[in-house]
């Protein structure tokens, strides 16, 4: 059964890491930032798309409307669902934002996160 996980860039630092943690995790990486750039070396949407091919993807639809303050709004989560949904008939997926979740998947081990991006209803990504 496929996993979703979540991980910050914040967290990682180098985005070698995160490419690293999807070969290990055999997942695509699903950018859910509203505005994917930033000016972290590496992390925009471009750079990411270089780096990782394939297995990389930005969903607008999940981008938090709320980024540069006040509460999380995300932008269309009906059509972030339609979009993630078909990518986790295939396999396991992490979904990258910018912030620190506090319980991030290991490296090593590859757990499930159990906060940062919540679903709808709620309900944090990867339970």
């Amino acid at each position: 059964m496929p996993t979703i996980y979540t991980v910050g860039y914040a967290r990682l630092r180098e985005p070698e890491r995160l490419a690293h943690l999807a070969a290990e995790l055999d997942a695509v990486v699903v950018d859910v930032r509203f505005k994917p750039y930033t000016s972290f070396k590496g992390w925009s949407r471009a750079d990411l798309h270089a780096r990782l091919g394939s297995s990389y993807r930005w969903v607008e639809a999940f981008g938090n409307e709320g980024y540069r303050g006040g509460p999380v709004r995300l932008h269309d989560a009906a059509r972030g669902l339609a979009d993630v949904t078909p990518l986790l008939e295939v396999g396991n997926i992490i979904l990258l934002c910018g912030r620190r979740p506090r319980d991030l998947p290991s490296p090593a081990g590859g757990r499930p996160a159990g906060r940062g991006h919540r679903l709808p209803g709620g309900t944090p990504a990867g339970r």
